[in-house]
C-alpha cells in the first residue's frame, strides 16, 4: 500500500479550515497531519507535522502568507506549498512563485481541481488556476514596479500633494512628481488615483 500524502492546512477562518480538513480526510491517499490558524503557528509546528504539502491561505493575521511560506521553506527546502486565497493580482502571483510555492488556487474552485492539485504537486507538478496563469503571463510582460514605486503609491492613497509624499520618503518634489508619471506609464495608468486602483487590483500593494 503507498505511503499516503501528508498535507498541513494554514488558513485563519475556521469554518474555511474546518471544510478543508474535512474534504481531504474524505479521500484515501490523503492525510491531514496538521491545521494551523496563524503562519506563526505552521512554521513552529513544521518539523514535528512534516507535511508532503502545505495549503496555505495568502491573507493570515500576524506574519502574512509569503513571509510563511519562505520561513516554511527555509525550514525544509523538499516541502510544496499551495497558495490558496481569493486574491488573484498578478504580482501576489508572482511573488509567490518567487519564494518557492509551486500552485496558486483560487477558493472559488471546485474540490475536484484542489484534490488534483494536491496530487499533481506532490508528483512534482505545478497547478495554477486558469485566471492565475493569464494574470501570470500579463505579470511577465508588464515592467517591474520598484520598491520606491510601491512606497510611493501607498503614500498617493493617504498624502495627496507631491510635497507632502516627498517630505515622508526623504526626496524632493520634483523626484515625486517625475516618479509618478513613471509609474503611471508602468501601470497604464491616465491619473494617480487610477494607479493606486490598479496596483490594489493586481496585488503589487495592499493597503490593509
Amino acid at each position: 500500500m503507498n505511503q499516503k500524502i501528508r498535507i498541513t492546512v494554514v488558513e485563519d477562518h475556521a469554518i474555511v479550515r474546518e471544510g478543508l480538513v474535512s474534504l481531504l480526510r474524505g479521500e484515501p491517499d490523503l492525510e491531514v497531519v496538521s491545521a494551523h490558524a496563524t503562519g506563526e503557528e505552521a512554521i513552529a509546528a513544521v518539523d514535528s507535522d512534516a507535511p508532503d504539502i502545505v495549503l496555505l491561505d495568502l491573507r493570515l493575521p500576524g506574519l502574512d502568507g509569503l513571509s510563511t511560506l519562505s520561513a516554511l521553506r527555509a525550514k525544509r527546502p523538499e516541502i510544496r506549498v499551495l497558495m490558496l486565497t481569493s486574491q488573484q493580482g498578478d504580482e501576489a502571483i508572482y511573488r509567490a512563485l518567487k519564494s518557492g510555492a509551486v500552485g496558486y488556487l483560487l477558493k472559488r474552485q471546485p474540490s475536484e481541481d484542489l484534490l488534483k492539485a494536491i496530487r499533481d504537486s506532490h508528483a512534482g507538478g505545478t497547478a495554477f488556476a486558469n485566471e492565475v496563469s493569464v494574470a501570470l503571463a500579463q505579470r511577465v510582460s508588464a515592467e517591474e514596479v520598484t520598491a520606491r514605486e510601491r512606497a510611493i503609491l501607498r503614500k498617493i492613497d493617504k498624502i495627496h500633494g507631491n510635497k507632502e509624499i516627498a517630505e515622508a520618503l526623504g526626496v524632493s518634489a520634483n523626484t515625486i512628481r517625475n516618479q509618478i508619471v513613471t509609474l503611471m506609464g508602468k501601470l497604464g495608468a491616465i491619473d494617480r488615483t487610477q494607479a493606486v486602483t490598479i496596483a490594489l487590483q493586481r496585488g503589487i500593494i495592499d493597503l490593509g
